[in-house]
């Protein structure tokens, strides 16, 4: 069992991962924090990434990070980011890790599937409406 113990002030926390040894704590572009333990943070300042970042994900040893503007960055320090291929022009809620890779729902009931956070395929939904949230756990 995990435990995080973690204070951005008033900024907005879009979502927190683990992966290769450290916790990564997304906040505004100025307000990221990295843990080894889940209570010491340190402030981190994310190189390459550009957008604002709405959801983290992590799996395969690196972290996972996808902008309001549909952009997807990789890193695997949490610090050095690259850009990937989105796969989708649609807005969608944050991305969620499954066992067998992830999901992401667009806000109009799209569904996309992808087995490393990179390559999305479309898939078959019976959403018809709107959707307010997506949850999930991850692996």
């Amino acid at each position: 069992t995990a435990s995080l113990t973690l204070s951005l002030g008033n900024d907005t926390l879009f979502g927190v991962a683990y992966s290769t040894g450290y916790f990564l704590a997304a906040g505004v572009m100025e307000n990221w924090r990295r843990s080894a333990d889940g209570v010491n943070w340190d402030v981190v300042l994310p190189i390459g990434l550009h957008g604002q970042i709405i959801s983290l994900a992590s799996a395969d040893g690196r972290f996972v990070a996808y902008s309001r503007d549909h952009l997807v960055f990789a890193s695997a320090d949490g610090i050095s980011w690259k850009e990937l291929p989105s796969g989708s022009g649609s807005t969608y809620h944050p991305t969620i890790v499954l066992p067998d890779g992830y999901v992401r729902f667009g806000l109009r009931g799209e569904v996309w599937h992808s087995p490393d956070g990179v390559s999305w395929t479309a898939a078959e939904s019976v959403v018809t409406r709107r959707l307010g949230h997506s949850a999930g756990r991850a692996r």
